[in-house]
């Protein structure tokens, strides 16, 4: 099932970075992969689902990684999924990313249906360099993400003219040390207090 899920998303993403503006339709998408619309509609609601969906690949990569080479360092492990989120994003192509961050895409909400691979790696780094006295997770999760969405974001805005990855790992890893330096001073500045 999963593997049918992927090859949908897959197709899905070969015919629209073939087109200017995708508008692939479930019909065309079902011919492209030789498959019923009945089997389209087992695994996704509609084509904007889909769209939605075409996350669920990075999820299978990260799954897979997490299991077999995490480096163990919550830090460089947070900067590698970032950048593989840019790698992602790089590779279903430019139009089908401006297309998920548009307002035409239903699913651009706030939708809190359990934990993401964000928290994950988030929570880890939290715990690893004790930042637990200077963010609360949400804080800091919420940071993370709005750093390395806007990467995307932006490299979207500019059509897609400079790496994503080597521009995420750049931006993360000083957001990332920024964030450590920053909790080191606050330490500091309150043991400071405590002993005037």
């Amino acid at each position: 099932a999963r593997k049918s899920k992927a090859r949908i998303i897959r197709g899905y993403v070969e015919l629209s970075q073939g087109q200017d503006s995708p508008q692939v339709t479930v019909t065309g998408l079902c011919k492209h992969l030789n498959i019923s619309v009945g089997q389209f509609y087992h695994y996704f609601k509609s084509i904007d689902d889909l769209v939605h969906s075409t996350y669920y690949l990075l999820n299978d990569q990260l799954s897979e990684w997490i299991a077999n080479e995490s480096s163990g360092d919550s830090r460089s492990d947070l900067i590698q999924y970032t950048v593989w989120y840019a790698e992602h994003n790089a590779s279903i192509g430019l139009q089908l990313v401006k297309k998920l961050f548009s307002g035409e895409n239903s699913h651009l909400a706030i939708q809190k249906s359990g934990p993401s691979y964000t928290d994950h790696f988030v929570e880890a780094f939290w715990h690893g360099y004790r930042l637990e006295d200077v963010y609360t997770l949400d804080e800091l999760i919420r940071h993370i993400r709005v750093a390395y969405r806007g990467v995307v974001m932006d490299w979207a805005i500019h059509d897609g003219s400079y790496d994503a990855a080597e521009a995420m790992r750049s931006m993360m890893t000083s957001v990332i040390d920024g964030i450590l330096v920053t909790a080191e001073n606050k330490r500091l500045f309150y043991k400071g207090c405590t002993r005037v």
